[in-house]
This record gives C-alpha cells, sequence and structure tokens, in this order.
C-alpha cells in the first residue's frame, strides 16, 4: 500500500497493511531541511514573492519523501475578493529577524498586524490587528471576507506533486478562540475581558463565525475537489487554557457544523486539537469530527493512546 493509501484507509476505520506513519512535520524541521533562512519558508497562509522562497507545504513535502514518511501537506485557500484591500512590508532588522507587517482594509479603518520571522527560528505574532474592543465591528468586514473568490491552483498543484506520497489538507481556519485571541492585540486576557463585559455582542459574533467558516467550506468543495481532507487548527483553544464548560459552549457547536458541513461534501474533518483531552473527548467525539491529533502525553497533554483507542477508537480516527 502506499502511504496515502495507508492513511485513508485508517480514516475510515478499516485495518491498513502496517499502521501508517504521518508525523508532524510542520514548520520547523522543513524549514531547515530546506536549507534557507527561516523566513524565507512561507508560514502557510501567506506567501510574500519579496520574502519567501518557497511555500510551506512545498517543504512539508520534500520533508516527508526524505524520511519517507505519509506527508501531511497543508495548503491554506486564498480569496481573491477586490472589497479587501491588502498590502503588506517586509523590514530587515539589524538582529537578523524580519518584521512583516499587513495592512488589510475592507472599509473605513486599516487594521495593522505584525509577524516576527528571525532567521532561525518559526515566526509569531508580535501585534495583534484589533487594538480595542471597538474594532471588532469592523473587523468582522476584513476577517469574514466574502469566500466565494477561492483560488484552486495551489491546492490542485500540491495535490498533484503530493500523489501517493501523502495527503492534502485544506486548511479552513481554527476554532473560535483561536480566531479571537490571534485577532485581539493583548491576547486571552484582553479576550477574556471583552467575553465578560460585552457577552451579546460575542454571541453574535460566534454565530458570523461558524456561518462564515462554513460558506468558506461550500465555496472551497464546490471550486476543487482535488485534495483529501479538511483541517481545523489549534493554537489557543485548548483545555487548559480554556475551561472545559467554555469549551463546549464555544467549540462544540462550530465543530459539528463545520463536520455537517464538510460531510455533505464527501470530505473528512481533520481537527488538530492540543492540550489535554480527557474532559473534552467524548464531546469532540459527537461532534462528527473523524480524526483527532495530537494526544499529547504528559505534562502537555493528558492521554493516553491505549485508553483513546479502546474508549473512542470507533468515532474518531488517532
Amino acid at each position: 500500500m502506499t502511504h496515502k493509501e495507508r492513511y485513508l484507509k485508517a480514516l475510515r476505520h478499516e485495518e491498513p497493511d502496517c499502521v501508517p506513519c504521518a508525523p508532524e512535520l510542520w514548520f520547523l524541521v522543513p524549514a531547515r531541511m530546506s536549507g534557507l533562512r527561516f523566513y524565507e519558508v512561507s508560514p502557510g497562509p501567506v506567501f510574500l514573492p519579496q520574502l519567501h522562497k518557497i511555500p510551506l507545504w512545498k517543504a512539508q513535502l520534500d520533508c516527508a519523501r526524505t524520511f519517507d514518511v505519509c506527508g501531511w501537506i497543508v495548503v491554506f485557500p486564498k480569496i481573491n475578493n477586490p472589497a479587501l484591500r491588502e498590502e503588506s512590508r517586509v523590514v530587515f532588522r539589524e538582529d537578523q529577524a524580519v518584521e512583516i507587517h499587513f495592512l488589510r482594509s475592507a472599509g473605513k479603518s486599516v487594521f495593522e498586524e505584525v509577524l516576527l520571522a528571525p532567521q532561525d527560528d518559526a515566526p509569531w505574532l508580535a501585534s495583534r490587528p484589533v487594538k480595542r474592543f471597538e474594532d471588532w465591528e469592523e473587523y468582522k468586514g476584513v476577517a469574514f471576507v466574502d469566500p466565494l473568490r477561492v483560488e484552486t491552483e495551489e491546492i490542485e498543484e500540491a495535490y498533484e506533486l503530493t500523489g501517493d506520497s501523502g495527503i492534502v489538507s485544506v486548511a479552513i481556519g481554527g476554532l473560535f478562540f483561536d480566531f479571537l485571541i490571534s485577532s485581539r492585540e493583548g491576547g486571552l486576557e484582553k479576550v477574556l475581558e471583552d467575553l465578560l463585559e460585552h457577552p451579546s455582542f460575542f454571541e453574535r459574533l460566534h454565530r458570523e463565525f461558524i456561518e462564515h467558516s462554513k460558506e468558506r467550506v461550500k465555496a472551497l468543495c464546490k471550486a476543487t475537489t482535488k485534495f483529501d481532507e479538511l483541517f481545523i487548527g489549534c493554537s489557543y483553544a485548548s483545555i487548559p487554557i480554556l475551561s472545559p464548560k467554555m469549551y463546549r459552549e464555544w467549540e462544540v457547536p462550530f465543530l459539528e457544523e463545520m463536520a455537517q458541513t464538510a460531510h455533505s461534501f464527501g470530505k473528512p474533518l481533520h481537527l488538530h486539537q492540543h492540550g489535554r483531552l480527557k474532559d473534552i473527548i467524548a464531546d469532540i467525539a459527537r461532534t462528527g469530527v473523524d480524526l483527532l491529533c495530537p494526544l499529547e502525553v504528559p505534562p502537555l497533554g493528558d492521554v493516553e493512546l491505549r485508553w483513546v483507542k479502546r474508549e473512542f477508537g470507533d468515532k474518531l480516527a488517532l
């Protein structure tokens, strides 16, 4: 069997000829193996011709083939909408890091975020676009831009080049709290303050986030079928950053509707859920999510693979 065949067979709860190995070769190892400066490898969602020499997915594919493992090749769809005005500026610093300034506008206000990219480490957000609670209303015009104009060329190129060497995941965004925390200056603390002070606003924003995410999936699946699965990431929306109660309130409804939408197009949904899972894995299993990773052991996580397989292996591919 090929790497792709093994992965998809396990995803369908069938038995492949051996256990498929699809390690999370996300950024650091592929960037190192590329021989480039790390800031010359695209971090994924953006590709700047004036800076990047290779997209993340190509670095991942080269890396997986080198190690002869199933490639987990993640492509970020691009949306072309004239209503969204975007600009980028690259600043080379004396400490051999690069500042990438993104300026976006869909109305009167211009929102800036800054990515700090060292030459030998992964990039991170140095500045987020939503500076005050009052910015949220207009920022929705930037974040929830019309998803009907999806560009599929890069997705289809990744699918053709990957072939049987792995599976192509199309990233359709993160969980709700990932969106909030990565957008709000001040991060988690400011998001929690905003939630406590403006609960009705965030209930409406939550609904808009779900509807926009579903429309993105529909637009993508109507534009191309040349990918293997849909993928939702998680950087912040994990236990113990969130409480299990908050996860059930905000993330479980989102996952349920995303799974239903993905399945309506015959595509599996892959959730990358960091953190501790014991208190929420039953909830995740009920949402319809097809595949769950990375199942972290203590101290970052709290699961043991044998237990997860016994309790949830008939509902989730692991």
